[in-house]
């Protein structure tokens, strides 16, 4: 019931962000966000978790498989047809 609809309602929050941010800003955004909200985290640790999490996409997909992720429409990148 609620749980679902109040997760529903982050993960469109994070597909707006993402749409006209990018995957990295919108990724660490929302991690910080989920975690300070959700799980009531302690500032230091949802910016430490969050970075950790851009980070390694970065160097997953940056880096390793040099494939660039989504810009965010603000930064040039094209929005993709829903």
């Amino acid at each position: 019931g609620r749980q679902v609809i109040v997760i529903s309602l982050w993960m469109a929050l994070y597909f707006v962000v993402f749409v006209f941010f990018g995957a990295y800003p919108a990724t660490f955004g929302f991690v910080v966000l989920f975690l300070l909200i959700s799980s009531r985290t302690s500032w230091r640790l949802a910016l430490a978790i969050s970075a950790g999490t851009v980070v390694t996409l970065w160097v997953l997909f940056g880096l390793i498989m040099r494939y660039q992720l989504y810009e965010g429409a603000l930064f040039g990148g094209l929005v993709p047809p829903l």
